[in-house]
């Protein structure tokens, strides 16, 4: 873990790359930036985000009330087919909805299934109210935070590391921050007992920026 911030005398977009070119007292550091990310869990999540917006539009054409509304997914997958288009899965949110507010629609409610039970194979729970001062359309739930795959993570290094390559210019340092932990299943892993089995490659200091931790790692 990082104990002291050194003092920086400025920061610029670099000339892509690097991405950053960070001033300090003593030296001139190139940063390479970038996530640490499951790209199919990453997927499912901007499917799921694109399905909640479209049902959440369809009721608003109906209604043109607002709600805000929690989905609890499942984790069955949501394939799309020639027979279950995109739209097959936005009508099951939407009737979900659906049937709870159309009961409810002339009182202030604010109502959750239960956690336990299964609404269909897909959601495991859902909460709506129009009670509160925001009205998002979201996904909630909580996940197992994971450790990181090494394999993915050095991969991730390897990569990046070949922009170091294409620098016109040199610097003293050339450094790389990979972002984790920001929320999301997909982004959301522990990096405890990995630092010791990473080649750096072309960089001469790794970060790891751990926003579920709050902290940052040296490797």
């Amino acid at each position: 873990m990082i104990s002291e911030t050194p003092k920086i005398q400025g920061i610029n977009e670099g000339e892509d790359p690097p991405d950053y070119v960070v001033t300090f007292e003593h030296k001139v550091v190139s940063i390479e930036h970038t996530r640490f990310m499951n790209k199919s869990q990453k997927q499912t999540e901007e499917f799921r985000k694109s399905i909640i917006i479209d049902a959440q539009n369809e009721f608003e054409k109906i209604y043109g009330k607002t709600l805000s509304v929690q989905f609890n997914f499942s984790n069955e997958p949501m394939r799309t087919t020639k027979d279950k288009p995109k739209s097959y899965y936005t009508k099951i949110l939407l009737d979900l909805v659906l049937e709870i507010y159309e009961i409810n629609k002339e009182r202030n409610f604010s109502i959750s299934t239960k956690l336990n039970s299964i609404e269909n194979k897909f959601i495991n729970s859902i909460t709506i109210s129009n009670q509160r001062e925001i009205f998002p359309w979201e996904t909630c739930g909580a996940f197992l935070v994971q450790k990181a795959d090494f394999k993915v993570l050095q991969n991730i290094i390897y990569k990046k590391s070949k922009d170091v390559k294409k620098y016109k210019s040199s610097y003293n340092e050339n450094w790389l921050l990979i972002e984790a932990g920001i929320g999301n299943k997909s982004t959301g892993y522990y990096f405890d007992d990995i630092n010791d089995e990473l080649q750096k490659e072309n960089f001469d200091k790794i970060f790891l920026m751990d926003y579920r931790a709050e902290q940052f790692l040296e490797v």
